[in-house]
């Protein structure tokens, strides 16, 4: 998340909770909620703030970072195998290469023990 999200984040949780970051120094306060801000920077915004919506209805204390960060989620890996159909039916179509890559199937076939099947 961006800097000034992280904030509204840090600023909700404030909100909701009065008693919220509200001991020691001022100098105390200024570098918890810098700790804060470099946590929640980590995180996805609109699902951390979809968790403090959550934490606020269920609970009466303030929550620490861990109970209403969420992180991003990660990208799944999608394999692309269009060049890979595309090249394995210029093989089928082309007569040489077809040729070929029969001879590799059966070598391939006997190689497997008849576990290997169309």
């Amino acid at each position: 998340m961006e800097k000034d999200e992280a904030l509204n984040v840090f600023k909700a949780v404030a909100a909701l909770y009065r008693n919220f970051n509200n001991e020691g120094s001022d100098e105390t306060k200024r570098e918890v909620a810098k700790v804060w801000l470099w946590k929640l920077e980590k995180g996805d915004y609109r699902l951390t703030m979809k968790r403090l919506d959550q934490y606020s209805t269920d609970n009466k204390f303030p929550p620490t970072v861990a109970d209403i960060l969420v992180y991003p989620p990660k990208k799944q890996y999608v394999p692309n195998f269009s060049e890979d159909i595309r090249r394995v039916q210029e093989e089928k179509t082309n007569p040489e290469t077809a040729k070929i890559r029969e001879e590799k199937l059966k070598k391939l076939r006997a190689a497997m023990g008849g576990v290997f099947r169309d």
